[in-house]
């Protein structure tokens, strides 16, 4: 069950923590169109604090309702704010972003000094959660059985070198194919890609679209396709 409980609310923010997945989330509010800049590094200051306390293992900022327009960057962020999230051990930071907006690009972590997390945008709350929690926002499973005149051998090889193509070619992804071992034309195949775009990118790729419709043609029926929320890892 989960147990997200309040840590503090202003006018401007509300900071929740889930004690369940460890992810301490700060949700922007409208009023925020009337903060100013001190408002502004205050309450971020004290969202980090927060975080320096009660150790989180990711950070979510939903940014959707955010109104307020920052000031050039002076160093605060990164001399009053990192610190603390890297003392709190944050090992991933999410922004959630409107619905259609443009995610920025990746920040890796900073061994040198700066942010000791990796950064990343998103537009799906259960994706920005995965990630935050695995490291792979998308997680996937593909479900099937061969038919029994199918070559068992010739869609085995066939699989590994889809996979090798994935491997050297597709960063951010991690695929395992597996069959039942009490029936072995019983196949999952679990697929956990850090974002959207890299997902996009594979399915995109030449070997993709031959490779599925080869499988689906080997199968008894289509196969189940299921994207996957973490309940816990």
């Amino acid at each position: 069950m989960e147990t997200t409980k309040s840590l503090e609310t202003t006018d401007f923010m509300n900071v929740s923590l889930d004690d369940t997945h460890r992810i301490q989330r700060l949700s922007w509010l409208p009023a925020t169109e009337k903060m100013d800049t001190d408002g502004f590094q205050q309450n971020m200051l004290r969202f980090a604090e927060l975080a320096e306390q009660h150790r989180p293992v990711g950070l979510l900022v939903d940014v959707r309702e955010f109104r307020h327009r920052p000031a050039a960057d002076t160093g605060f962020r990164r001399e009053q704010v990192v610190p603390r999230y890297n003392r709190g051990g944050v090992r991933r930071f999410a922004f959630l972003l409107p619905e259609g907006a443009s995610a920025p690009a990746t920040e890796p972590a900073a061994p040198d000094g700066g942010p000791a997390y990796e950064t990343r945008w998103f537009t799906n709350e259960p994706l920005a959660v995965n990630w935050l929690l695995t490291g792979f926002g998308v997680h996937v499973t593909v479900e099937y059985r061969l038919r029994d005149d199918v070559d068992l051998d010739d869609t085995r090889r066939r699989i590994a070198e889809f996979i090798r193509s994935i491997r050297e070619g597709h960063a951010g992804i991690e695929y395992t194919s597996t069959s039942a071992l009490d029936e072995e034309r019983s196949f999952t195949h679990v697929i956990r890609v850090v974002d959207g775009a890299a997902l996009a990118g594979m399915q995109a790729a030449p070997f993709f679209k031959p490779f599925s419709e080869m499988l689906a043609s080997r199968c008894v029926e289509p196969p189940r396709v299921r994207r996957r929320r973490v309940v816990a890892a």
